[in-house]
């Protein structure tokens, strides 16, 4: 059987870490590069890729936004 791809999407503290941490628990594979904890913000850590990370907010820069951008994206 080919290999499977498991993606996680969701806006700012909707849960996504949670999510992702459930699947670690049942056996999903998560990567070697994950974000590390922050203590008082996220105490057990983020569950996401930092390579993935830093391609999402390189994207959001190149259209002029960042992750605090309320804003539509232009065409």
């Amino acid at each position: 059987m080919g290999k499977r791809v498991a993606v996680v999407l969701g806006m700012h503290r909707s849960g996504t870490s949670a999510v992702a941490r459930a699947l670690k628990a049942v056996g999903v594979s998560l990567g070697d590069t994950l974000i590390p904890p922050s203590i008082g913000v996220n105490d057990r850590g983020f569950w996401e890729d930092a390579e993935i990370n830093a391609l999402n907010i390189e994207l959001l820069e190149a259209l002029g936004h960042d992750w605090h951008t309320l804003g539509p994206i232009a065409e």
